[in-house]
């Protein structure tokens, strides 16, 4: 789904060169009488790489196409976490690489 780069938002995962990469920051920024642009910092979802990119206003972006699922977390064992899908009971595991510094914070029952 196309739309122009001022709606860029953080949280939102864009289509970026082929991958699906999720908004850290940005930045909406009109210096003088130039022209306006965003600043977004990007964390690649396949390569877990973070950068930042400059997009003019009048860029189209892709948004990417995503699913969501409310997940709650089991158990962990060693370095995988479980989790279990509320809505059709699969399990999932999760390596500490993936949750990053989320895995920290992980509860039983969350």
């Amino acid at each position: 789904m196309a739309m122009p780069a001022t709606q860029i938002r953080r949280g939102m995962v864009l289509v970026f060169e082929g991958d699906p990469c999720r908004v850290i920051e940005f930045r909406h920024h009109t210096p003088g009488n130039l022209r306006a642009m965003v600043q977004a910092k990007l964390k690649n979802m396949r390569s877990g790489n973070s950068f930042e990119h400059r997009f003019r206003a009048a860029d189209s972006i892709e948004k990417a196409d995503m699913e969501t699922h409310e997940l709650e977390f089991m158990y962990a064992g060693g370095d995988t976490w479980h989790f279990m899908n509320t809505e059709n009971y699969d399990q999932l595991e999760m390596d500490a690489e993936t949750l990053g510094d989320n895995a920290q914070w992980m509860q039983s029952g969350m």
